[in-house]
């Protein structure tokens, strides 16, 4: 990943002379949506994109119309490698058109130099504590030693999942994808059908009908 320019990893111990420029860490998550021809082959290549790149899938929900099979919708939210997430966006709105696109980025870089300081100095006391447990030469001494370590244990332990999680979220980047069916957009051409029942029963209600249905939709059109 790429390096923050005035970021410098703290003082050595030995020395005080800073060590080189701390990495960034970055959480990238985003969410797109896709109208397709087809959302259940849609969907398999989603799947195939995100296998591709040792990704995995988190989530999915999807609906169908009853009436009409076509008509269905898919919501999946997929994890991928970091340095892929802009690539997997790219290959996945190849499959239809894009009516939504974003990417947002959070710097974590502060919180996981936290947790990596405060995790390296409780393995520091919890390796004194111990020491202290096997020189103990009362009772006394040695249950306020057993007492301390079991607290700096179980912190330890709470630190280590926030590093864990922190991990995660920053190597493996969550994308939410909204499959359509580009079917749907224009709906059925009710207009004309609604005309052809009109001209087939004999009666002009299918054109009356015809004619509201194109005045209310060039009405809801938007200006320009």
């Amino acid at each position: 990943m790429a390096q923050p320019e005035g970021m410098m990893a703290p003082a050595d111990a030995a020395g005080g002379t800073a060590t080189a420029p701390l990495e960034k860490s970055v959480i990238t998550t985003g969410g797109m949506s896709v109208q397709v021809a087809d959302v259940a082959a849609a969907e398999s290549k989603v799947r195939t994109i995100v296998q591709g790149v040792n990704g995995q899938i988190d989530q999915l929900s999807e609906t169908v119309n009853p009436d009409e099979q076509q008509d269905r919708t898919a919501n999946m939210t997929i994890r991928v490698p970091a340095d892929q997430f802009i690539a997997v966006q790219d290959q996945i709105a190849a499959l239809g058109t894009v009516t939504g696109r974003s990417i947002s980025q959070t710097d974590v870089t502060i919180q996981v130099v936290d947790v990596n300081a405060r995790i390296a100095a409780l393995q520091a006391s919890i390796t004194r504590l111990q020491a202290l447990i096997t020189q103990a030469t009362s009772t006394a001494s040695l249950i306020e030693a057993e007492n301390a370590l079991t607290a700096r244990q179980s912190e330890l332990d709470s630190l280590k999942s926030q590093q864990a999680y922190l991990k995660d979220q920053v190597g493996m980047s969550t994308l939410t994808v909204d499959l359509t069916w580009e079917g749907a957009a224009g709906g059925t051409n009710t207009a004309l059908i609604l005309l052809l029942v009109g001209l087939v029963v004999g009666t002009g209600i299918g054109l009356f009908v015809w004619l509201i249905v194109s005045l209310v939709r060039r009405g809801n059109r938007p200006t320009a």
